[in-house]
């Protein structure tokens, strides 16, 4: 049976996969595996395996910060073209911005 170290580096490369597919419910099985495989990992490891447990982990993180960037920034989108279904932004002759309510409104095209 591989040491835990190896175990660890084997779940790290799982969660990154599961990161990548978007498949968050096993990233949350995958926390609690990691987890009590750092508890039962001897500080004084091997330097090397440390510095790979590390690197990887560094790497998951960035990965799971753009994730969660894109799905706020898909958030912000999906709210922008709902506000623009149910309001219309103009601009005043003072060129103030006013927001109207769209629901029923008509608009009529001048040449």
């Amino acid at each position: 049976m591989p040491d835990e170290m190896t175990q660890l580096i084997g779940v790290l490369a799982q969660e990154r996969e599961a990161i990548l597919t978007g498949d968050f419910d096993s990233i949350d099985r995958l926390v609690s595996e990691k987890t009590e495989l750092i508890e039962q990992i001897e500080p004084k490891g091997d330097r090397k395996q440390l510095r790979s447990v590390f690197a990887a982990v560094e790497h998951n993180q960035a990965l799971l910060q753009a994730a969660i960037e894109g799905v706020k920034r898909a958030r912000e989108r999906l709210e922008a073209v709902r506000d623009v279904q149910t309001s219309l932004s103009v601009y005043s002759p003072w060129g103030m911005q006013t927001i109207t309510d769209a629901n029923g409104a008509t608009l009529s095209k001048k040449a």
